[in-house]
Parts: structure tokens; sequence; C-alpha cells
């Protein structure tokens, strides 16, 4: 989605590749029942405490909106029926989760691995007492630990055995763990660069904000306090501060996420463990600054688009008003009048900030 991928000289670089993360040792599993590790297990448990309450209903409400509307204009596409199936997948993979969080309460690890390791043993007992050997034994063996260990609420590969997870449409790496830019809390992004990119976008578009930077560009010529300000600084103004806002929240968001990295080395070394047991890997300043700047970017392309159609329009119109409609010069001349008058004071009031005439004295 790099709006920099199309320049030539950028578009080699990566600003997520593989990267192993630094603890590969199985912890618990995921509803799904793939086996997770020490550091995507405290994500998940940070998620379900603090994003999932907020998230989930948001993203399920805006999911439901627009399938409901797709499925208007495209009646021979049940969009809906696929969110419903996508919703008991996830409802039997909860519930089935729950179970196996009970068994695995009812059935320590190290219990199990002792079972395995009887087991185990037994197998390689008949193995040597039979004649001629039959290696039907030790694959039997292999493939009743494998069953007794799920049956006990774990996922075969915990133990360094082979195994499929139960459902093989789950993510293998969600939050892009084994990579050099990880995203544990997508949400908390997202809602970050929205927030705070509307936010400047629409400071952007008021006196105060046009003035502010308007006043940065022009240096010793200052823009009164006072006199009205430029339809052309507003629009400037708004989509360069909407861009810089996103820009900022994604590269505060990746600090935050740098304090949440160090917090989980503590944790790790409070309990007397590797500081990498619950650690992500972390980007570079190279790779934060192509994202920021690639974001940035983005939302300023887009955000022109957008708050440039209006004006756009207008001028097309004029244009097909007087050589295609035969709209005589006295009255193109009153429109393009009207057109200035809308720009010069787009809040809708006449004056200066937006004050009627008999409000000014």
């Amino acid at each position: 989605m790099a709006v920099f991928d199309i320049i030539p000289k950028v578009r080699g670089f990566e600003d997520r590749a593989p990267k192993p993360a630094p603890s590969k040792e199985y912890t618990s599993i995921d509803p799904g029942g793939r086996p997770i590790t020490a550091p995507e297990e405290r994500i998940r448990g940070h998620r379900e405490k603090y994003v999932e309450p907020w998230a989930e209903p948001l993203g399920n409400a805006f999911s439901r909106a627009g399938r409901r509307v797709a499925d208007v204009f495209s009646p021979g596409q049940p969009f809906m029926n696929s969110y419903r199936q996508k919703q008991i997948i996830k409802e039997k993979q909860d519930s089935s989760f729950e179970r196996k969080m009970i068994l695995r309460k009812q059935n320590p690890k190290e219990i199990v691995r002792a079972r395995a390791a009887e087991m185990f043993q037994a197998a390689v007992r008949k193995y040597d007492q039979t004649e001629p050997p039959n290696p039907q034994i030790l694959k039997f063996a292999e493939q009743s630990i494998i069953k007794m260990i799920k049956m006990s609420g774990y996922a075969p590969q915990e133990f360094n055995l082979p195994g499929t997870i139960d459902i093989s449409t789950v993510d293998p790496d969600p939050f892009y763990l084994d990579t050099d830019r990880p995203n544990p809390f997508p949400e908390i992004e997202i809602a970050a660069e929205t927030i705070l990119g509307t936010a400047a976008s629409l400071y952007g578009v008021t006196n105060k904000g046009a003035r502010t930077l308007g006043n940065i560009f022009t240096a010793g010529a200052k823009i009164g306090a006072k006199a009205p300000v430029p339809g052309a600084w507003k629009f400037a103004s708004s989509v360069l501060g909407g861009a810089f806002a996103v820009g900022a929240a994604y590269f505060g968001y990746e600090l935050g996420l740098d304090l949440y990295n160090q917090g989980a080395k503590a944790k790790a070394e409070l309990e007397g463990r590797d500081p990498k047991t619950y650690a992500i890997n972390r980007p570079s300043l190279a790779q934060r600054a192509y994202r920021t700047a690639d974001l940035a970017t983005t939302d300023a392309l887009l955000g022109t688009i957008v708050m440039g159609f209006r004006p756009a329009y207008n001028g097309l119109r004029n244009i097909t008003r007087s050589k295609l409609a035969g709209v005589g010069k006295e009255s193109q001349e009153k429109i393009i009048a009207g057109q200035k008058l809308l720009d010069k004071f787009p809040t809708g009031g006449y004056g200066v900030e937006g004050k009627l005439p008999a409000e000014m004295g």
C-alpha cells in the first residue's frame, strides 16, 4: 500500500522484513489451537483486557454496516452470509479454547510430559521384546502420545512433536512477531492516526490554524490576526496538518511499543528469566522514518484528492456553463464572484472570523 513504492529510488526499501522473534519457545495456544510463544501469550492477554472490549464491537459494527450496504448494491453476493459464517467459526474457536484452558489447568504441562515419557518408554520396551522388531509399534506410540497431548489441552509442538492446528485457516503470525516491525496492537495505531489526523485537518481549515501554517511558510510576511485567510491557505493547512498528524501518530505508536518492550524485559528479569523471554523485535530509525513519511504522503495525497474535488467540480461547472450551456458573460461573472465568496468565507458567515456584519459593529 506504500505510496513510496512507485518511486524508483525508494522502491527497494523494505519497512518490514522477516526476522526471527527473540523467543521461539512455545508456552500456550491461541483460540485456533495454534501453539504460541511467551511474547504472543502476553500480548494476547493485554489485548483481551485493554483492546478487544472496545475494538471488537466497533469492528463488527462497521463490518456489518459495510456488508449490508454491499448486499443492497450486489444482490447476488451474500456478504452478510460470509460474516455470519465467520462469527460461527469464531464462536466455535472460543468455546474450544475455553475447554482447552480448563484441560490445561487440570493437566499441568510437566505431568503431561511425564505421561508422554512413560508411554514412549513402554513402547520402546515392547519394541525390544518383539521378534522381529516392528516399527509400527513406535509409530503407533507416537500417534497415541500426540492424541494424549491434544486431549490434555496442549499442542504437540509445545513438546517438540509434530502436529497440526485444529483450524487450518488461523493466521500463523497475526502480529508480525517474526518480522523486524511487529504490530501487536494495530487497532490502537489506526485509532491514533485517525483521531489525530482528523483533528489536525479540521484545525487546519480554521482561520487560526491556517494563519499558523501560513505564518510558518511566509516567514517575515505575517498574515494579520484580523485579516481574512485565503482559501488556498486553509486548503493547504488542512491537508498538511492532517498528514503531519498521521505521521506523528505512527511515530508515537512505535515509541509506545518501545516502552512496552522495555516493560517486557523488566518482567522477565524480575521472574529470573532471560530478558528475551517476552521481548519483541523493534524497527530501526530508518524504517520508522520511511513509514512515517509514507503515511504522511499517503494522507496528503488522499486529502488533496478529496478536498480538491469541490474546487475542481466548480471550475469544470463554470467551463461547461460558458462553453456548452450558453450562460451569458454577466451570469458567469456572478457565479465566479459567488464562488470566491464561498472560498473566502467557508464557514457560512460574512465579514471576518465568520461573524455577521451586525456583529462587527
